[in-house]
């Protein structure tokens, strides 16, 4: 239940952040994340990591538990800084097969790419987006 509470005020955070885009729905997307200046971009970031640790703290019951969770959704490790995933997260998105995955789930990706999480792992992870992106989008 806590994990549930914890995806659903994260990613409603998310659409307050977003800038509005004339008479379309605003896609937390690649197409998003491409429209975005390299401020807002930073902003952006820095937004779900305090959204992400706000949830893990009023989730769990003791220090460690929040750690954890704060890190299954966005992991860290030497050179993980928010330059870093943004730069990731650039070149993520100019690839047009990654478009119409979730900024979210991209920066969670993005994050554990640059924390050193194997190649091999990081295309696993994102062959499973993709298709998971694609089937959102064929409801």
């Amino acid at each position: 239940m806590k994990h549930c509470l914890l995806v659903a005020v994260v990613f409603s955070l998310f659409g307050l952040l977003s800038p509005a885009r004339s008479q379309e729905a605003i896609l937390n997307d690649g197409r998003l994340w491409n429209d975005m200046s390299s401020q807002f971009k930073t902003v952006y970031l820095i937004g779900y990591t305090d959204a992400v640790a706000f949830v893990a703290i009023a989730t769990t019951k003791s220090p460690s538990e929040s750690d954890q969770m704060y890190r299954r959704f966005y992991p860290s490790g030497s050179g993980t800084t928010g330059a870093a995933i943004v730069e990731a997260l650039d070149a993520f998105y100019t690839n047009p097969q990654n478009l119409r995955i979730g900024i979210p789930w991209a920066v969670q990706l993005m994050a554990a790419k640059v924390s050193g999480v194997s190649a091999g792992e990081i295309e696993k992870r994102t062959e499973a987006l993709r298709r998971a992106a694609k089937a959102s989008s064929l409801q």
